[in-house]
């Protein structure tokens, strides 16, 4: 069964929460632990941002991102 969803980012690698101990981190998908376990992706894209929309968020930023 499927217990674990993560975050494709490109380039073999895609973020996730590993655990609370570890927390978020990127790892690749064609590492030994996740290489066997992948089960398959789905495309998420429900708006296209432009570039004036979009605002990344950084460690030094003021404004967290919200909780859905």
């Amino acid at each position: 069964s499927i217990s674990h969803v993560g975050i494709y980012v490109g380039d073999g690698k895609f973020v996730h929460a590993a655990n609370r101990r570890k927390g978020c981190r990127v790892d690749t998908l064609n590492s030994g632990y996740y290489a066997k376990r992948y089960r398959g992706a789905r495309r998420y894209t429900p708006k296209r941002f432009t570039p004036n929309e979009f605002k990344p968020y950084t460690e030094n930023s003021s404004e967290l991102p919200e909780a859905g």
